[in-house]
């Protein structure tokens, strides 16, 4: 090779290719994640929809029941029944209250569940397990003890007493005052043993 030949080739400038296919690389690469991310929450948005779609109310108190989880029961009487869920029934929950008190409530007396703040979020998509335990199931176990309540309507009556007996439809009461009271269970806001 002779010296004008090497003068010419130092005078050229190469471009540096590998570089270059270095750096095409990289930026696909980034647009690729980039890309992988974006279709991964559109994904986990979608599959958050779902989910919350298929929610039920006994499914959330299902969720909050086994993590025991603090909560304020708001019912169609006004009224705000406050503890943790001991049990879920076919159609009733039970609440342990802060002095040891349970109150048993008719699902279909329940408006809101608020859980305690900072409690983690439930959607309650599953199903609830079915327990073959009804509210008036209840009452009728709780008949046979003959325990102190305190029976509360959704009208706002209350009628405390001990629980003599229950039937298909009906409570029976027995106060100080009288004989017998007896309460439509589908009238039932919430039973209260103290």
């Amino acid at each position: 090779m002779s010296g004008g030949e090497e003068l010419r080739r130092s005078q050229i400038q190469v471009p540096d290719v590998a570089e270059d296919i270095d750096q095409a690389l990289v930026a696909l690469s980034d647009e690729q994640r980039r890309s992988d991310a974006a279709s991964a929450r559109r994904r986990e948005h979608w599959l958050l929809h779902q989910a919350r779609s298929e929610g039920s109310m006994p499914g959330v108190l299902t969720d909050l029941a086994e993590r025991s989880t603090p909560l304020a029961l708001h019912t169609l009487a006004g009224i705000v029944v406050r503890g943790t869920l001991s049990a879920v029934g076919s159609d009733f929950v039970a609440v342990v209250g802060p002095a040891d008190e349970t109150v048993l409530v008719p699902l279909g007396a329940i408006t809101t569940v608020q859980p305690e703040p900072g409690s983690t979020a439930t959607i309650g998509d599953r199903r609830a397990p079915t327990s073959s335990t009804s509210f008036g199931g209840a009452l009728e176990e709780l008949g046979a003890e003959r325990p102190q309540v305190s029976v509360r309507t959704v009208s706002g009556d209350r009628v405390t007493g001990r629980l003599e007996w229950a039937g298909r439809d009906v409570a029976a009461v027995r106060t100080p005052n009288t004989a017998e009271t007896y309460v439509a269970t589908a009238a039932i806001n919430d039973v209260t043993l103290p």
